[in-house]
């Protein structure tokens, strides 16, 4: 018998069979500090993970937050739906938002503000 496939995974193989969807919605408390959490965890995690939807309704991210957030959909390559309806973002964040979600993440289909 060949000594067959168990064992030590690389971290490449680990990272995509874990996160696709990321429901956070409802989590009031996340707030500005989260969601500036959430950005550098996109961004440093994202290529060890198939993330294609990410779920941020009520969750009080702040303006400024959720434009840290449309940042790091750049690294996302296979996001595909970001929902951050009901959080009360003036206009100019979310022209912004929707702007750098058409441009840096292409497979976009589904932007809800």
């Amino acid at each position: 018998g060949g000594g067959g496939g168990g064992g030590v995974q690389s971290q490449d193989q680990v990272g995509h069979t874990c996160l696709q969807v990321l429901r956070l919605h409802g989590n009031a408390g996340i707030g500005r500090k989260g969601a500036l959490m959430l950005a550098s965890f996109l961004k440093h995690s994202a290529p060890y993970m198939p993330l294609t939807r990410v779920d941020l309704r009520w969750t009080t991210p702040t303006d400024d937050g959720v434009a840290s957030i449309a940042d790091a959909v750049q690294y996302c390559p296979l996001l595909l739906d970001v929902d951050v309806g009901g959080n009360d973002l003036d206009a100019r964040t979310e022209a912004l938002l929707s702007e750098r979600l058409t441009v840096l993440a292409q497979n976009l289909s589904l932007i809800h503000i």
